[in-house]
């Protein structure tokens, strides 16, 4: 199993996204998407826009559905620059589809991959990026750490699976299909 952008659904990381707390980093973002948040709201942003996504309201719904989604695909280079969705012709049945999992936590007990990803017996490398906003490095590590046939491969990259990650994923695949 070859994996990149290490998710388990753990409170932890939900936060991480949710609650702003890459703003040590992309404070610029974290201050856009709170700008599309009425200020009553700013303690958890991500709980307005939620109930305004699956609200029957669909202007109310694309509005916020398109805030998280600048939220989230602006942290995923190590650029750090607005990266625009286009408003226009915006739907947000993905990122509803990702607000309701996350918000129930994946349908999961917390932290329940980590905790039984010993289990797992077959070889599994995980290729994670050092500076990735969206899934914090770590979870890879922790993750790293339960599996008994695991590989943790760093790269000089953020969520985004650019060169370095696409030339890691590559070789690794290319060793499976020869071997």
């Amino acid at each position: 199993m070859v994996l990149h952008g290490i998710f388990t659904g753990s409170q932890v990381e939900i936060d991480w996204l949710d609650k702003g707390l890459f703003q040590t980093f992309y404070p610029e973002i974290w201050n856009h998407y709170l700008k599309a948040t009425p200020a009553e709201h700013h303690k958890n942003p991500t709980a307005y826009h939620y109930k305004r996504i699956m609200g029957k309201d669909e202007e109310a719904a694309r509005q916020s559905g398109l805030a998280y989604e600048r939220l989230e695909v602006n942290v995923m280079t190590l650029e750090g620059y607005r990266i625009p969705v286009d408003a226009t012709d915006y739907d947000p049945s993905g990122i509803r589809m990702e607000m309701h999992y996350t918000a129930n936590r994946c349908f999961m007990p917390d932290r329940y991959i980590l905790d039984n990803a010993s289990k797992l017996q077959m070889p599994v490398w995980l290729v994670q990026g050092r500076y990735d906003m969206v899934c914090p490095p770590a979870t890879a590590y922790e993750l790293y750490k339960q599996l008994p046939n695991g590989e943790l491969i760093w790269t000089i990259n953020g969520h985004r699976p650019d060169h370095e990650a696409l030339t890691v994923m590559r070789t690794i695949l290319l060793q499976l299909t020869n071997e």
